[in-house]
C-alpha cells in the first residue's frame, strides 16, 4: 500500500535519479528494470494506461483505453484514427489528468499488420515534453 513520505517530493525524487520510484513493463521477474525519474515513470504509466483493454483488471474495470477495440473494427483509416484519438484521450483525462495530450498521430502499416500511435505529451507542473510511440499488433 502507498504510505505518504514526509519531505519527499516529485521535483526532488526528480532532480536526484537515485532512487527508483517505480517498475517498467513488461516485468522482468529476476531482473526489473526501475525508473529512476519521474518523466520515466509518467512514460511507463501511459503506456500501460492506453494499452490496458477496459475490463482488464478485475478490480479497476474502467482502467484502459478502447484503443484495442477500435483496432477491429471494420472502418476506414481516417475514421479509426479519430475514434482512437478520442479514446486516448478519454482515458488519459479520467485516470492521468495532469497530462496535456499535445497531438496523437495514428498510422496503419495493413501489410504488416501493425498500427503505430504516436503521442506527444507534456506536464506542465513538472515542464515534462515527451514523446510516446506504441506499436500495436492488429
Amino acid at each position: 500500500m502507498a504510505r505518504i513520505v514526509s519531505g519527499v517530493t516529485a521535483e526532488k525524487l526528480s532532480a536526484t535519479g537515485d532512487a527508483a520510484i517505480g517498475m517498467k513493463f513488461p516485468v522482468k521477474p529476476f531482473n526489473p528494470d526501475l525508473n529512476y525519474t519521474t518523466a520515466k515513470q509518467i512514460d511507463t504509466n501511459l503506456r500501460n494506461l492506453i494499452l490496458t483493454i477496459k475490463g482488464e483488471r478485475p478490480m479497476q474495470p474502467d482502467f484502459g483505453s478502447d484503443v484495442y477495440f477500435l483496432l477491429f473494427e471494420q472502418l476506414d483509416e481516417s475514421t479509426i484514427s479519430g475514434f482512437a484519438i478520442e479514446a486516448i484521450r478519454e482515458a488519459t483525462s479520467r485516470w492521468m489528468p495532469f497530462i496535456d495530450i499535445v497531438l496523437v498521430d495514428i498510422q496503419l502499416r495493413k501489410s504488416e499488420h501493425i498500427c503505430d500511435i504516436i503521442i506527444n505529451y507534456r506536464v506542465p507542473d513538472l515542464n515534462i515534453e515527451n514523446t510516446l510511440n506504441l506499436a500495436v499488433r492488429i
